[in-house]
């Protein structure tokens, strides 16, 4: 259970970062303008976090939804061709809708603001240069 906790966690850092390096460099003319308009920073950061936040919340809601609506059966279906005749969830309330989000709003937070500090770099002078 702890391994396949720690395996998401990791996936989730790792598709995190690569989509916000996409989006930083898709973005990076219009962070340099954000900066050179009086943008702080922090305000620029808080942005992207708001932004991964949001994402982060209907993955976990609709993920939540679909698993409790539709997740069963479809696991019964594809687990029965290996011999598995019916298979149940059993859902830990507490572990999965409050300690499991956190986790991963947690991994979610540090990832983004990692790859954000990088926009420090990012200026007019260089981006009109490009």
């Amino acid at each position: 259970m702890v391994g396949a906790i720690g395996i998401g966690l990791v996936v989730a850092t790792l598709i995190t970062a690569l989509f916000l390096k996409m989006v930083l460099i898709k973005d990076r003319s219009r962070i340099a303008i954000m900066k050179s308009l009086g943008f702080s920073l922090q305000h620029i950061r808080l942005q992207y976090l708001s932004t991964a936040l949001v994402l982060l919340a209907i993955g976990v809601v609709a993920g939540t939804v679909l698993s409790n609506t539709v997740g069963e059966r479809a696991v019964g279906l594809l687990w029965s061709f290996m011999g598995a005749a019916q298979i149940r969830f059993v859902i830990h309330p507490l572990q999965a809708y409050l300690l499991l989000p956190l986790l991963l709003a947690s991994a979610v937070v540090l990832t983004t603001l990692v790859s954000v500090s990088r926009i420090k770099n990012t200026n007019i002078a260089t981006t009109i240069v490009e």
